[in-house]
C-alpha cells in the first residue's frame, strides 16, 4: 500500500528547495518596545525666598547672595530677571543648569533717598512649566545718615508781603555735623537762613545734630504759585548738598476761584465751556480791561467777562466757551486777563481738557 506525506514530510521538503523554512521555523517577533515618552518639566527651588536686612543706614550699599537648585527633570534656564529701583542684580553664577545642579544669585539694595521701612522684590523668568516667574522679597529698614524735616516746606495760601516763616530742620548723624551754608535758587521769591546748631535725643536715645533753617518770602515775590529748590551745603562727605523743595501760593487781592478750570473729558467736536468767578478780597472794586486765551488756537476758546451785581465783595463772572478740536489731545493752556488793580495788573487762570474717543 503506498504511505501518504506527513505535514512534517512536506515542511522537510520545501525546506530543501527553498530558503523560506527559516522563516517558517522561527519563533514569532516579539513587539517593538513603545519609544518613552520625553522628560520636560524643570523645576526651582531657592534655600530662601525672603532677606531682611533688619537696619541699615541710606549711605550704604548692602547685598545678599539667595541659592537656588533645579529641582525638575529637564535643563532650567534663567531667561530674565527684574527689580525694583532699590535693588539690583550683578550677578547670576549660572543660567542653564541640569536636574539636581545649583546656582547662586547675588542682590544689592540701595538705601540711599530712602527712609523707613522698604520692600523691594527681585522678580526671575524661567522656563519652569509652573514657576515662569519666581519673586525674591528683600526687606529693610533705612536710617537716614543727613535728612531735612519736613520734607517739603510749604506756605499754603500767604499773602504778598506777609513776615510769616517756615522753618525746617536739618538733623544728621554723621559726627561732628555741620549746616555750611543755605543757597536758594531764586532769590526772587524765597530767602533763607540758618540758625544755632544744637542735639536732640530720639526715643532711643540716639543722638543727632540738628539746625534750623528758616525761609521767608522775599519782598519782590510775584502773585502765583511758587516752587523752589533751597540747597542746603554740609560736611556730610556722602552727602554735601541737601535739596530742600519749598511752595507757596501768594496771594493779591484778586483772587479766581477756583485757580484751575477744568473742562473735563470730552470727545472731539463737543462743546466746551466753564465758568469761575473773581473776586477782590479787600471788597475794592476792580475792572477787567483785556482778557485773551493762550495759546489762541486751543478749541477756538471764547471768554465772556460779566460783572456780578450781588452783595458782598465786588466779583464778576466769567464763562469760558469753545469747541473740542477733532484730534484727540491733552487739552492745555491758560486766560491771561490785564485789570485795573494797580497792585495786581495781570492774573493769570491755567485750564486744561481731555479729547478721548470718536467725534459724534
Amino acid at each position: 500500500m503506498r504511505t501518504l506525506p506527513t505535514a512534517a514530510m512536506l515542511v522537510v521538503a520545501m525546506c530543501a528547495s527553498h530558503r523560506v523554512c527559516a522563516q517558517l521555523l522561527a519563533p514569532p517577533a516579539a513587539p517593538a518596545p513603545a519609544a518613552s515618552p520625553l522628560l520636560g518639566n524643570a523645576a526651582i527651588s531657592f534655600d530662601r525666598m525672603t532677606h531682611d536686612f533688619g537696619e541699615v543706614l541710606d549711605d550704604v550699599n548692602v547685598d545678599t547672595t539667595f541659592r537656588f537648585t533645579n529641582t525638575g527633570d529637564t535643563t532650567l534656564e534663567i531667561l530674565d530677571h527684574r527689580a525694583t529701583c532699590g535693588c539690583t542684580v550683578p550677578e547670576i553664577s549660572k543660567r542653564s543648569l541640569l536636574p539636581g545642579e545649583s546656582a547662586t544669585i547675588k542682590v544689592v539694595f540701595h538705601p540711599a533717598h530712602k527712609k523707613g521701612m522698604q520692600h523691594q522684590t527681585v522678580t526671575l523668568l524661567t522656563n519652569a512649566r509652573d514657576q515662569e516667574q519666581v519673586q525674591l522679597v528683600i526687606n529693610a529698614n533705612v536710617k537716614q545718615m543727613t535728612w531735612t524735616e519736613p520734607a517739603v516746606a510749604h506756605f499754603s495760601r500767604i499773602d504778598k508781603g506777609d513776615p510769616r516763616a517756615v522753618v525746617i530742620e536739618v538733623l544728621s548723624r554723621v559726627p561732628g555735623f555741620k549746616v555750611e551754608s543755605v543757597a536758594v535758587t531764586n532769590e526772587v521769591v524765597f530767602r533763607a537762613e540758618v540758625g544755632e546748631a544744637s542735639e536732640v535725643k530720639s526715643e532711643e536715645g540716639e543722638i543727632f545734630r540738628k539746625y534750623p533753617v528758616r525761609i521767608t518770602l522775599a519782598p519782590t515775590v510775584p502773585i502765583g504759585n511758587h516752587s523752589e529748590t533751597i540747597a542746603i551745603r554740609t560736611n556730610d562727605p556722602k552727602k554735601p548738598v541737601v535739596q530742600q523743595q519749598v511752595i507757596a501760593e501768594v496771594l493779591g487781592d484778586l483772587v479766581p476761584n477756583p485757580n484751575r478750570i477744568s473742562l473735563g473729558v470730552v470727545r472731539p467736536g463737543d462743546p466746551l465751556r466753564a465758568e469761575f468767578r473773581m473776586t477782590s478780597r479787600s471788597g475794592r472794586p476792580f475792572k477787567i480791561l483785556k482778557s485773551q486765551v493762550v495759546p489762541a488756537n486751543v478749541g477756538n476758546l471764547a471768554v465772556e467777562v460779566e460783572p456780578v451785581s450781588e452783595g458782598g465783595s465786588p466779583e464778576v463772572k466769567i464763562v469760558l466757551t469753545g469747541t473740542a478740536p477733532n484730534a484727540v489731545q491733552p487739552i492745555r493752556g491758560k486766560i491771561e486777563f490785564t485789570t485795573d488793580n494797580k497792585d495786581q495788573p495781570k492774573v493769570e487762570v491755567p485750564f486744561y481738557a481731555t479729547v478721548r474717543g470718536g467725534g459724534r
